[in-house]
């Protein structure tokens, strides 16, 4: 069976993948996801989701090259943003920002958008090799739009206080207490948790990857 590896160290991705029975490892990538003035949120996504990819592949070509396993190790990597009025908001920097983003969030609805990049590694060749059937890395993308309730000061204060802000895009988890503050979402709800499922299961179908069912 061909090898996964997630080029993320979140916590909330490797749960889903573990979810739908999918084995993987999982390598941070540690990249620089400062943006790019005039970036879309689709663009920026899906670019710094090939750098996390690219980031793991080069990491680990030279292990990969000397493994006598011809088959293909595919490397995903990921990136979710939270959209609001057409400007890109990240994760706080700290208890205060969180606030004034949950401000910003309450009672309006924004865009949640998960990049998708798949490099492909061939483990027989010296260097590494990038790319799918094609020869090029796969890269896509899954937004969705959530909308929160009207928040009042004790609501924000309320969820900060659990914490679950930190590290978030948007401050907020919809896979924990951050559900108390949605009350409408379309789209996909693992994307809002930062792993598109139904997306990654076409793309890895793309590169060939053989699903067992047990």
């Amino acid at each position: 069976m061909q090898k996964i590896i997630l080029a993320s160290e979140s916590p909330n991705r490797r749960a889903l993948l573990e979810q739908v029975g999918l084995p993987f490892e999982a390598h941070p990538a540690g990249i620089d996801e400062t943006g790019v003035i005039g970036e879309t949120i689709r663009e920026r996504a899906c670019r710094l989701s090939l750098l996390k990819a690219r980031a793991v592949t080069e990491r680990l070509g030279p292990v990969h090259a000397q493994q006598e396993d011809h088959e293909d190790t595919l490397v995903l990597g990921f990136d979710t943003l939270v959209e609001i009025d057409g400007r890109i908001v990240g994760k706080p920097w700290d208890r205060a920002d969180a606030r004034q983003i949950l401000g910003e969030l309450s009672g309006r609805t924004h865009l949640v958008t998960t990049g998708v990049a798949l490099i492909a590694v061939d483990p027989g060749a010296a260097l590494m090799r990038p790319g799918t059937a094609g020869g090029d890395p796969v890269i896509d993308s899954c937004t969705t739009r959530v909308t929160f309730r009207l928040l009042t000061d004790r609501d924000i204060t309320f969820y900060l206080d659990t914490e679950e802000w930190r590290d978030a895009a948007g401050a907020y988890r919809i896979q924990g207490r951050g559900a108390f503050l949605v009350t409408r979402l379309e789209g996909s709800y693992s994307n809002v948790v930062g792993l598109p499922l139904s997306l990654i299961y076409g793309i890895l179908r793309t590169a060939g990857y053989r699903f067992v069912s047990r």
